[in-house]
């Protein structure tokens, strides 16, 4: 198993574990996979950043692989547990970003407002998540860095006629700004199939050894 695998392998073990209850009996859980997808530097992990902790760090590196976050957020009355999935932007990590598509209802196709080479590579990601992503899979095209007006490569009406043209919803962001990103993440959650599971507690047996019930 090379380091890759090892990586998949062990996220993928994190994320059965979250699935489970901390409280005895069944309970229905409401859970949504989503990816932020797109090339490297356009932003990805500030988005993240400035959604799940409400920061924005400029000298932020770009991201090694895949990263995680968990959050909960209520839609419609319904409590959400929320995995999202930071991918990597790289051509060497994208077997990872691929075996991560699966199993993803909601996916944030992202690309840099200042960079015109990040918009022309959209067709690319949008092959792969079509290719390797749930056949009802919601996504939203978000053009981010829109704070750098001055620098700005790609209008609001090129993003928006690439979004119209392939299906998806469009927004333009700013993590450095705080612009846009909860509205993103909303229109993603609003409007993106949930898994439903049905899931048990972890039991601790007397020898300490876990024991997992669970349907999946």
């Amino acid at each position: 198993m090379n380091s890759h695998q090892k990586t998949i392998f062990y996220l993928n073990l994190l994320c059965s574990v979250l699935f489970f209850k901390s409280a005895e009996g069944k309970a229905t859980e409401y859970f949504m996979k989503m990816l932020i997808i797109g090339d490297s530097r356009v932003g990805k992990s500030s988005i993240l950043n400035r959604y799940i902790h409400d920061e924005f760090d400029p000298s932020k590196e770009c991201t090694i692989g895949i990263d995680f976050a968990v959050v909960r957020k209520t839609v419609d009355q319904k409590e959400i547990k929320l995995h999202i999935w930071d991918t990597a932007g790289s051509e060497r990590f994208l077997a990872i970003t691929r075996s991560y598509l699966r199993g993803s209802k909601a996916i944030m196709l992202s690309y840099d407002i200042s960079d015109a080479s990040t918009f022309n590579n959209l067709p690319k990601w949008l092959n792969i998540i079509r290719r390797d992503a749930e056949y009802d899979v919601n996504i939203l095209l978000v053009g981010n860095k829109s704070d750098l007006t001055d620098k700005r490569q790609v209008s609001f009406a090129e993003g928006k006629k690439f979004a119209d043209d392939n299906g998806m919803e469009f927004i333009e962001t700013s993590a450095k700004n705080d612009d846009q990103i909860d509205l993103a993440f909303q229109t993603l959650l609003e409007n993106s199939p949930l898994t439903v599971r049905e899931a048990k507690a972890i039991k601790l047996k007397k020898d300490n050894q876990i024991n997992f019930n669970c349907c999946f």
